[in-house]
């Protein structure tokens, strides 16, 4: 993945939404004749996606979990 110019933390980062993209997904879709060539095609069209800067991304919203009993008025999603 240094070829491609990621840390180990975006190998990581995009091996984990393989997983999670193939596991969620069913039907004939779902299976592969070569899981290898599935995997490295993704990784080919990852690499061509444009790499935005951190400033540029959406921040993840900062819940904070509180039990009902302290709050049994919020909307707990």
């Amino acid at each position: 993945m240094r070829e491609r110019g990621w840390t180990k933390g975006d190998a990581l980062k995009v091996a984990e939404i393989f997983r999670d993209y193939w596991v969620a997904k069913s039907g004939a879709d779902a299976r592969k004749a070569d899981w290898g060539a599935t995997w490295r095609n993704w990784v080919r069209r990852e690499g061509l996606r444009p790499k935005m800067p951190q400033s540029a991304r959406a921040p993840w919203p900062a819940y904070r979990a509180e039990p009902v009993r302290e709050n049994p008025r919020r909307l707990i999603l």
